[in-house]
């Protein structure tokens, strides 16, 4: 899984359990996001590209 936070771009492999879990502990920040498509400034990408 491939996710940015501030401009920083992380990867990081994940069973689908922590996956999941990972996921849910966004909900609250990603339901009230708006969704970046392609890169954003820093070269970072959406939380979304996998």
């Amino acid at each position: 899984m491939t996710f940015a936070v501030e401009n920083t771009r992380w990867q990081i492999d994940l069973t689908r359990t922590e996956r999941d879990a990972f996921v849910r502990a966004l909900a609250p920040y990603t339901e009230k996001a708006r969704r970046v498509r392609g890169d954003v400034p820093g070269g970072a990408m959406n939380a979304a590209t996998r």
